[in-house]
Formats: C-alpha cells, structure tokens, sequence
C-alpha cells in the first residue's frame, strides 16, 4: 500500500470537508439557540417525543444524535477510520470489517471534547439566543450534521500525521521515542499554511453565506474563520500529536 500523501490524499479531502462544514453551520443558524435541546434530564420534550425512550435521562439532542448513530452503525459508517461516533459503542452494533487503512491502529476519539466545545463555546457564537419549541428536531438534525462533519476534519488528523510521519519518519521516529508533545507540535505545525486555510474559509463563507438578495449573512464569515483558528485546526493537531505518540505502538 503506497504511504499516504500531503498532496495527493490530504489537502483535495480536507478542502472537500470546508464545503460541507461551512453549508451545515449555515444551517444550523438559521435557527435560534434552543438551550432546551441540550438539557439531560428535561422531562418535557424527549418523554413527549418519544414513547418508552431507551436512555430517557439523555437530552432532546443526545437521544436524537444516539438513534442516528446506531443507523449509521449498522450501515459501517463507524468502520471507516475518520469516521467516530458520538454515543458509546456498546449502544451501537458496529461490525468490524477486513477493510485495509491507510493509518495505523489508535483509540484516539475526543469526541466528548468537540461536543462541550460546540455546545458551550460554537453555539452561542453562531446563533441567536431564543427558544423555538416548533424547530427543536430540526435544531437537533443540524447539530448531529455539524458534530458529525466537525469530528470528521478534526479526526482526520491522524491522516495528516500518518502522511507527515511517512515524509520525515527518521525526524519523528526520534520525537515519538523522546516522547516530545511539544516537538512534535512545534514539527506539525505549518502557521502559513494554517492562515491560508482560515483565509481560504473565510472566502468561502463569505460566498456561500449570503441570501442572494440583499447580500445579508447568515452567519458572518469572520466567526466560521475564527471556529477554524480557535477550533479545528488547534484539535487536529491535537488529534496528530496523539496518533504520532501511538504510531509506534501499533
């Protein structure tokens, strides 16, 4: 199997990825915050839903994103090294296959991570506050497109590592065995190319973001750059750092 290239592999997926998280931000924002989506133990929307709810102390947008999983899992989705899931697989009737990748065996999932930053940190940036009891599946529909597009780009770090080990292995074979996070972040980290990419998402929002009428946003351009600055690109690599610190492992 040919090692996997920065050029040829990683960056035509990763511009790939942009579109699909930038149109589901989009999305999302049409609609207010509905704090009430992500309350556990919320006794008036998921027992009203849905009768004899499996997991009924999970909140409105954990449920739905659980039963959307265990689809996915059913379908392989959760095969696929860059794809993660959210709920805890013993909820979730994954079967391994023999399919080969390309990166090498890992527990790496920081899923849980991603969620309380999109909830806490994502959400309230992008959205307007409110409660909107009409749109509250449709909220929850968005938010599990969003966290499952998101985990995507951040877990394809591994990927990125895979092919930069493959690049320099002589100088991170050296970092892995010493043990050096911080070398091995200061080695990934490329801060001109990480500009370009913020700045090639900024353009693009600004593109994608407007109604076509009165050039109006719908979400501004400057706040899906900055979740790329402040966001995916510090736990991507966070995701390379640990997947290198395994990669001799495997």
């Amino acid at each position: 199997m040919a090692p996997l290239s920065l050029t040829d592999d990683i960056r035509p997926a990763l511009i790939r990825q942009e579109e699909t998280i930038i149109f589901a931000l989009i999305e999302r924002c049409q609609y207010v915050l509905n704090p009430a989506c992500y309350l556990k133990n919320e006794k008036s929307i998921l027992p009203t839903r849905v009768k004899n709810a499996e997991i009924p102390e999970l909140s409105f947008m954990d449920y739905f994103l659980l039963e959307t999983e265990k689809v996915h899992a059913r379908m392989g989705r959760y095969n696929s090294a860059e794809e993660h899931a959210f709920s805890d697989n013993s909820l979730l009737e994954i079967n391994p296959t023999s399919s080969s990748s390309k990166i090498k065996p890992n527990s790496i999932n920081i899923n849980d991570k991603i969620k309380s930053l999109y909830l806490n940190e994502i959400l309230p940036k992008m959205c307007e506050e409110g409660e909107d009891g009409e749109n509250l599946g449709s909220t929850c529909v968005c938010d599990a497109t969003v966290l499952q597009a998101v985990s995507k780009r951040i877990h394809f770090g591994k990927f990125v590592a895979e092919a930069k080990f493959c690049a320099e292995e002589e100088k991170f074979t050296k970092l892995i065995r010493n043990k050096d996070s911080d070398g091995l972040m200061e080695a990934l980290t490329h801060a001109a190319v990480e500009e370009k990419v913020i700045e090639r998402v900024r353009k693009k929002a600004s593109h994608y973001g407007t109604d076509g009428i009165d050039n109006a946003y719908k979400v501004q351009p400057d706040v899906i750059a900055q979740l790329y600055r402040e966001y995916l690109i510090p736990l991507n690599k966070e995701v390379q750092v640990e997947y290198l610190l395994q990669r001799l492992d495997a």
